[in-house]
């Protein structure tokens, strides 16, 4: 997963990689979402097939 999120990251310089461990929530899983504004999306595993599309609607 984290070979794809920085994979992603290095398509653009208004895309970055923040990592954060929080108990909280699903592991593994990551969110988008602007700085400083609450969580857009949350994806919980390695986002495959339909959670894909979801991925890139997500960063455009």
């Amino acid at each position: 997963m984290q070979g794809l999120l920085h994979e992603i990251a290095t398509l653009s310089d208004r895309i970055a990689v923040i990592e954060k461990r929080d108990d909280s929530q699903r592991n593994p899983s990551f969110s988008i979402g602007e700085p400083g504004k609450p969580t857009g999306i949350r994806f919980a595993g390695i986002p495959m097939s339909h959670e894909f599309t979801s991925l890139v609607l997500a960063l455009l």
